[in-house]
């Protein structure tokens, strides 16, 4: 299947090396001084996926009384098309046409009617918290787009987890760490 996708910018050892790596903290360096250290975590497995986003670009109108201009601004937001997060985006993605199986791309819970409702009402939020006035929002533009992850199937003594990492910026998502075992796929 044929997607958008941002650039895909680690390897899957660069990924199996941050998700074996462990931040304890200061707390978790005494803890291990006191009890001993705790078995190092081993990587079993790699796998890519590719997460839904839908990206909006628009303008906000904050009508005014009498014969002001209105106020207008411009705004771009993403929301994720699996859980229907909405948040500000600065500058637009470099995106390239993946071929990806069907295995590897996570299903929409969101189609593009909702995630626009989401952006818009997000867009009205922001607008609404700087003007403290409501906004009209009119899109100029809306595009889906697929984020590369990898998921590292990990393993700490008899205790086994997932890691994510994101491919494109090379940093752990800790959301989709909690999150990945409600994800579902193309199939």
């Amino acid at each position: 299947m044929k997607i958008q996708s941002t650039l895909v910018r680690m390897t899957p050892e660069q990924a199996m090396e941050l998700a074996a790596r462990e931040n304890r903290g200061l707390l978790g360096k005494l803890a291990d001084k006191v009890k001993g250290a705790p078995p190092e975590i081993t990587v079993q497995g790699v796998q890519l996926f590719y997460y839904p986003l839908c990206v909006g670009g628009g303008v906000l109108s904050f009508p005014r009384a009498a014969h002001l201009p209105s106020r207008r601004i411009v705004s771009l937001a993403v929301v994720d098309c699996a859980f229907g997060y909405a948040q500000r985006m600065q500058g637009r993605p470099a995106l390239k046409e993946t071929a990806a199986e069907a295995s590897q791309v996570v299903k929409r819970r969101l189609n593009d009617a909702a995630a626009r409702e989401k952006l818009a009402s997000f867009m009205r939020k922001q607008g609404y918290r700087k003007y403290r006035a409501i906004a009209e929002v009119e899109f100029k533009e809306f595009y889906l787009v697929y984020k590369p992850h990898y998921v590292c199937q990990c393993k700490r003594g008899t205790r086994e987890f997932q890691r994510v990492i994101d491919a494109e910026i090379g940093q752990r998502d800790f959301m989709l760490d909690v999150k990945y075992r409600e994800l579902t796929f193309e199939n």
